[in-house]
């Protein structure tokens, strides 16, 4: 019964350190509030060109000699091209929204989408390739997370549409003392700061704008009030166990005597 007792008052004491509330764990905890929703129409937004975007532009056509002047090698030259931060070469969107494409020189960029890049530069190529075909895609689309994520830090995706999901899950998830109804999205565009906030819990999240994130999108992840209550540095990480040790030992102690 001594034993039993002590073991109690192990339980109790290790049950005292703080813990996270089950709802604050789940993601779309709105019950038959998400299955009601199914079937839903919703609209991917496309990918807008901005400056200081890395573009990576592909020409081909059935005659590979005459389109490979349209296309840029991995050795760039500082005349308006910049080398990313793959094996691959890319065009700088300029401070103006331009770039310097061989042959048909500079071309404003900004403000469109790839596909629409991509349509303006098969137009201009015509002229010099029969049936040419073009593939542009940006190589610089980066996230940067921050805050209560598995894997803070920057991420740079291969897909123009992201989801907050899709990222999350590229850097681990959030970490249990994440705040998932309150995630800040800091977006810039046009030389403008914008501020989006997303809560993971509601069926709602899906009609934001900043559900698909853009790119030089900014996630910050703010704690829950019980990550204060965890420990932060060496000393407050023992200190707990000591206690427990000690009243255990205090209580090993008593009953024996």
């Amino acid at each position: 019964m001594k034993i039993l007792y002590v073991f109690l008052v192990f339980i109790t004491l290790t049950g005292l350190s703080s813990c996270v509330p089950y709802e604050h764990l789940v993601n779309f905890n709105e019950g038959t509030a998400f299955e009601n929703r199914s079937g839903e129409n919703f609209q991917v937004p496309e990918l807008i060109v901005q400056t200081d975007d890395i573009l990576q532009i592909n020409v081909q056509s059935w005659d590979t000699q005459a389109a490979a002047p349209f296309n840029v090698s991995a050795e760039l030259k500082s005349s308006g091209y910049q080398n990313s931060n793959s094996n691959s070469g890319g065009y700088l969107v300029n401070n103006n929204g331009e770039i310097n494409f061989p042959v048909l020189g500079v071309i404003n960029v900004e403000g469109l989408t790839t596909k629409a890049i991509r349509d303006t530069l098969i137009n201009r190529l015509k002229p010099y390739l029969k049936d040419p075909s073009v593939n542009v895609r940006v190589l610089n689309f980066k996230i940067s997370l921050l805050g209560e994520v598995k894997n803070p830090g920057t991420i740079v995706l291969q897909e123009e549409q992201v989801t907050i999901l899709e990222v999350l899950s590229q850097v681990g998830d959030l970490t249990p003392y994440a705040n998932r109804s309150n995630i800040l999205v800091i977006r810039e565009k046009e030389g403008q700061r914008y501020y989006g906030r997303l809560d993971l819990h509601a069926t709602e999240v899906f009609n934001s704008p900043y559900f698909y994130l853009q790119q030089n999108d900014v996630v910050y992840v703010e704690p829950i009030k019980e990550k204060a209550a965890t420990i932060n540095t060496q000393a407050s990480k023992i200190l707990p166990w000591a206690t427990v040790v000690v009243t255990l030992a205090t209580l090993i102690v008593s009953v024996t005597r």
